[in-house]
Formats: C-alpha cells, structure tokens, sequence
C-alpha cells in the first residue's frame, strides 16, 4: 500500500516538487513565443539561435528541440515553425505551484523585512527554515538576464529543499552578489574599476569575461613550487 502524501519525508517532497518544476514535454507546430513560454526564456534568445542554424539551435536548446522554414503560399513569406522536446520551464515571473508566495506577500505574512528574508535566503536554504521554521523557497532564474526570483511555501507543500554545491567559477553578477551580500551595483561599481581595487573590496575573488558578459570566480592560490 502506498503512503499518503501527508506522510512522504521533506527529501520525497521535495524531489516531488523538483519532478513538476521540469516536466518533460513534447510539442510540435509552434510559434517562436509558444516554444520560448515552454523553454522558459525569452522570444529574443530563441530566434537569435535559430538564425544562428540547426546545429547551434539543439547545442543550447537540446537535441529533441529544432523548427523548420514554412512559406505562406499567398504571401511568400517564409516564417519558423518550432519543436519542443524537453523538460518544461516554468516562467520566474508567475509562482511555479499553486499557493507559493512572492517576496513581498512572504514579509508581510511573517510581518517582517524584506531585508531580513533575503540575507537569510543568500545563506541557504538550512538557514532559512532556522529563521523561518516550516518555512522554505523556490528559486527560478528570469529569461532576460540573470537575476533570481524566489517563491516561498510551506515545507510541508514544497519540503526542504537541498543547497546544492555553488559553482563558484563563473558566476553571474546577481549570484555573486548574493553570495558577498552585495547588491549588484556595487559589484558592478568596482568591476567598472578594474581588477585591483575589485579584489581590495572583495578578497579572494575575481572577474574575467566570458564571450558578452563578466563572469566572478574565486581566485585559487596556486600551489608553492618545488623545484
């Protein structure tokens, strides 16, 4: 016989919830803003990379995904029609499971400050059900940039999710604020003022750039040599 649901440990409701977030679909015939509302990025990222060809198109979207040149036959104009094979993203901009709260609904249910709520969220999960018992989050990234929105519930709905491991190679300005307990301005302030005085105000970490965009990394000491 089955538990219930009511019975499932946080790890199993959790993996749950991780389940629903990347549904796996398959979709045919589409339109550019169908396949991007599916893929969850924006309409701009899926026509640059379909211009850029076929192969480029499945390096980033995966290789279940392509589209294909159709011609209105009055008009002549030929136009992309897309396919969707993979897991489904949801939108960061709407709660991704029913009854999930936004930031602002979150601190005025617990009658605190925002600021409180996200310093705890930038040190993890763990730490945030210590300060907000029963209490845990959801992030999603947004498509345009690289900035994080957070959805809090009830563990008992969304159970303890796990802090995975930080990459901390190539970050993006947004996590690498998160991670210092920056605001984005300011890291990109001492960015604009090169290396050194970035590593004063922040040591042991780094930029460089990778392709359009600056990416943050924690510098590794190399080891003494020995000849």
């Amino acid at each position: 016989m089955m538990s219930s649901p009511n019975s499932w440990t946080p790890d199993w409701q959790a993996a749950l919830v991780k389940a629903r977030l990347g549904i796996i679909g398959y979709r045919e015939g589409l339109t550019a803003q169908e396949f991007a509302a599916l893929a969850g990025v924006n309409i701009r990222q899926v026509n640059l990379h379909a211009a850029a060809g076929l192969e480029e198109f499945q390096q980033r979207f995966g290789k279940q995904c392509s589209f294909h040149q159709v011609s209105d036959s009055k008009f002549q104009v030929a136009q992309r029609v897309y396919t969707f094979g993979g897991a489904i993203r949801p939108p960061a901009t709407k709660p991704p499971l029913p009854g999930l709260m936004s930031l602002p609904q979150f601190c005025q249910h617990q009658e605190v400050k925002d600021w409180r709520v996200r310093l705890a969220a930038r040190k993890g999960h763990s730490v945030f059900r210590q300060q907000f018992p029963g209490w845990d989050f959801i992030e999603l990234e947004y498509a345009i940039g690289s900035s994080i929105a957070r959805w809090f519930g009830p563990v008992e709905d969304i159970g303890e999710q796990p802090d995975s491991p930080l990459d901390e190679t190539a970050l993006t300005i947004y996590r690498f604020a998160d991670v210092v307990g920056a605001c984005a301005q300011t890291v990109r302030t001492f960015t604009q003022k090169g290396s050194g005085c970035f590593e004063q105000r922040f040591p042991g970490w780094s930029f460089r750039q990778q392709g359009k965009k600056v990416v943050y990394c924690r510098q590794v000491e190399e080891p003494p040599y020995v000849p």
